[in-house]
């Protein structure tokens, strides 16, 4: 039913090529926004009706985002769901994330779940602080930035993530409890952000439930490997589906707002409520399956379909069954829907080096857009 002729590894490549030609894909930005009108040709080029779902959205803009010590400023990226500070800054001495007083300074890791990022997130909320530096843990020059889930309430004390470049300077002077200056402020407007979608209508559309596919659109820099195999598996589903009336409606969905707390996907569900109970089975295309030496994950809402997904695409790990799962698939859990989910691993996760060729495995993305295609096809068709 399904290969990896040449005509499609062209068409692969240039999904992939196409992501990460764009600028920042960050929610409600000129490069998601780019994004959303790519993806809509690409739907209306086989026939279908692209919508693109626009919602209101309010755009946090870095400014005036450093620490500065003895006339000494480097700049960072501020904590997207954390405080800010007052215009002229917030200025006190620094401590080691250890003590805890005051700027605390430590490490973190973008992928979270080590020692070091559960204690920066505990000390956001410390009384004792009053602002953090977090040194990314990466090696490669640049940020690996964590997301910004409580993207609609934001809380804690100002967070301010800088390069590891800076790690000597910065944790010589925390020990030295050295004064220090820092600044985290946005500017804050009211913009439209937006989803993409469209259906393809099944040949029993009453009769039968309706299948989702869903994918993430938005991320922090350019995140090729992690954003390019759920867009690319989306398009080629998209594509095949449009070839291939199944007996099912198929809806896609590509939502904004992933690495904001999903505020895409929430405004998805919202409109489209019924979803979550009626569905037959939403589909999630997760993040950094495509990446090289990516460590496959897979999740579902039952043992059959984890079994199922086991054999199709021999994963290198699953979410057990019952536990909340990660990334979108996490809001289907929420809401009592039955959801597949296939994601993995990324060394350069939320790092502005993620990108094409150099970290993405495109073998691997052709097996697995074969493989997925067929197990859609098969769900699809259930009758």
């Amino acid at each position: 039913m399904v290969s990896s002729t040449s005509r499609v590894r062209e068409r692969v490549i240039s999904d992939i090529s196409t992501w990460d030609s764009q600028s920042d894909h960050r929610t409600a930005t000129p490069g998601d926004n780019q994004t959303s009108a790519w993806l809509a040709d690409e739907i209306e080029s086989v026939g279908l009706t692209a919508l693109v779902d626009e919602f209101d959205f309010p755009r946090r803009t870095p400014v005036l985002c450093s620490i500065e010590i003895a006339g000494e400023k480097v700049e960072g990226v501020p904590f997207f769901d954390g405080g800010i500070t007052g215009r002229w800054g917030t200025t006190t001495k620094l401590s080691p994330m250890s003590e805890g007083t005051g700027i605390t300074v430590g490490e973190f890791l973008s992928t979270g779940g080590d020692p070091d990022t559960r204690l920066l997130m505990e000390q956001r909320t410390n009384p004792k602080v009053v602002g953090i530096v977090a040194i990314s843990k990466m090696d490669s020059p640049g940020i690996g930035l964590l997301n910004a889930d409580e993207y609609t309430a934001p809380y804690g004390v100002p967070v301010l993530q800088v390069d590891n470049k800076h790690k000597t300077w910065l944790l010589e002077a925390a020990l030295k409890h050295r004064p220090a200056t820092l600044n985290v402020h946005f500017n804050v407007n009211l913009v439209k952000a937006g989803n993409v979608q469209t259906i393809i209508k099944g040949k029993k559309p009453r009769a039968l439930a309706p299948v989702v596919i869903m994918t993430p659109k938005s991320s922090w820099w350019t995140s090729t490997a992690e954003r390019c195999g759920g867009i690319t598996l989306w398009l080629e589903a998209m594509r095949h589906f449009a070839e291939n009336q199944p007996w099912r409606s198929v809806i896609f969905t590509a939502n904004t707002g992933h690495e904001l707390g999903h505020v895409g996907l929430d405004h998805f569900i919202k409109a489209n409520p019924s979803y979550l109970s009626e569905a037959h089975i939403w589909f999630h295309l997760g993040a950094n399956f495509s990446a090289v030496g990516s460590q496959v994950r897979i999740q579902a809402s039952c043992r059959q379909l984890l079994k199922m997904g086991k054999e199709r695409f021999q994963p290198d790990s699953v979410t057990p069954f019952g536990q909340r799962p990660g990334g979108e698939a996490r809001n289907i859990f929420d809401g009592g829907g039955a959801f597949f989910s296939i994601l993995g691993s990324n060394r350069l996760f939320h790092h502005p080096s993620d990108r094409y060729p150099d970290n993405v495995d495109l073998e691997k993305t052709l097996t697995l857009r074969d493989e997925f295609i067929k197990f859609a096809d098969t769900l699809a068709n259930e009758r």
